[in-house]
């Protein structure tokens, strides 16, 4: 029967090779080292010379395939019922989605360093964490990289099959959709790592937070006006003992949120670009939506139709919404950090050299506070879901009223 750590293997070697496919992981990974050892080497990515290879084979079949789409749109049967304005916003959709894959797998190859030291800060203090244990939570549940992602992994996943399962089975629109979803993959792959990176950070921060709550429970039972004094050295030692253990997981949340802070950075405008094609994206699909359904292309609905329409739609907005509950979730933990440290403080405030140790920890993190931006032009929470619903909905109904759609009438 696989145990917690064969699972979690394999399922990392699935995720560095799908990665891999879609050009964002330009490193060298070495699982080996993780079989041998039963210690885990901090140090599992380096550099890799040909890392770049994979992302210059999907730069060239992006670009090739864009034009064979512009071709195809404008020259395929199928879609000559469309009118030259849809043709026209699609094509230029589909031009920015591949400048913005492009602009991705270069982004990967140039910044492969930066990546390096993410990934391994994250297994160092994903190992440092594990080090930790509670009396009322193990180690497996508390760090376990399946639990913590493979639904959205899964998902993900599942939904691309059925979006090429629904995709109509004329040769030529199956050539159109398929090479337009070689781009759409990337875009879509890329908020799928970084959500999934975020939610390896958050279960640190989970970690951390649960051995705080437990140095904290005991700490209930220690006498501390008694400590220090003749023949209470038990009292004593009991207290020398979580300062250290609480000193050590201070450090380790530092750390962790020096590690959240490099990982915002680095996906910031990779993000800010994704988000943008997506919200593009996202009114367009409505707007041919809505012009299906009320009648204008003058085409049979069919239960395939409506299917590959909501899988269309499905793919870009699971992504989008995991990550906003990804970074959400991470600084609320920090934040939850923060409290618990609080009242240990509170706890601990007689001890004046325990004290002075502790009180400059809050005022690190009020002074460095997790946040996740798109190159700082707008948060990555939910006031962003919010805002791309208001905005899709004007331009549905600029869309529709430049073409002279009525939509409130029956």
């Amino acid at each position: 029967m696989l145990n917690y750590f064969s699972i979690d293997l394999l399922y990392a070697k699935c995720l560095y090779y799908y990665f891999k496919c879609v050009g964002l992981a330009t490193m060298s990974v070495s699982f080996k080292s993780t079989v041998e050892n039963k210690k885990v080497p901090y140090s599992l990515f380096s550099p890799s010379k040909i890392g770049f290879l994979p992302n210059l084979v999907i730069v060239l079949i992006v670009i090739g395939t864009h034009f064979f789409s512009l071709k195809m749109a404008f020259e395929v049967d199928e879609i000559e019922t469309s009118v030259k304005f849809d043709r026209t916003v699609e094509s230029v959709r589909l031009t920015f989605g591949v400048g913005v894959s492009v602009f991705i797998l270069v982004f990967f190859c140039a910044k492969q360093e930066a990546a390096i030291d993410i990934a391994n800060n994250i297994k160092k203090a994903s190992v440092l964490s594990a080090n930790f244990s509670t009396k009322t939570v193990s180690q497996k549940e508390l760090f376990s990289v399946y639990r913590a992602t493979g639904w959205i992994f899964s998902a993900h996943m599942v939904i691309w099959f059925l979006i090429y399962c629904s995709t109509p089975w004329s040769f030529g629109l199956m050539i159109y959709y398929v090479s337009l979803n070689i781009y759409e993959l990337v875009i879509t792959s890329t908020l799928v790592q970084y959500s999934i990176l975020l939610k390896i950070v958050r279960q640190i921060f989970r970690n951390v937070n649960a051995n705080i709550l437990d140095i904290f429970g005991d700490s209930c039972a220690i006498d501390f006006h008694t400590v220090g004094t003749i023949g209470n050295n038990r009292s004593e030692v009991r207290f020398r003992r979580k300062m250290r253990k609480f000193s050590q997981l201070k450090d380790l949340h530092i750390s962790v949120c020096d590690v959240a802070a490099s990982l915002g950075q680095f996906y910031s405008i990779p993000a800010l670009f994704c988000i943008k094609y997506e919200f593009i994206s996202f009114t367009f699909y409505f707007y041919f939506v809505t012009k299906l359904f009320t009648g204008m292309y003058h085409e049979t609905i069919t239960i395939h139709t409506i299917f590959f329409y909501v899988f269309g739609i499905l793919h870009f907005i699971v992504p989008l919404i995991d990550l906003v509950g990804s970074t959400s979730a991470v600084v609320n933990e920090g934040k939850t950090s923060v409290e618990l440290i609080s009242k240990w403080i509170e706890v601990v405030k007689d001890q004046e050299q325990s004290t002075v140790r502790m009180s400059h920890f809050p005022n690190y993190f009020a002074q460095k506070k997790l946040k996740f931006t798109a190159a700082g032009l707008f948060p990555l929470d939910g006031s962003l879901i919010l805002s791309i619903a208001g905005s899709i909905t004007t331009y549905l109904m600029i869309l529709l009223q430049f073409e002279g759609i009525k939509p409130y009438s029956s």
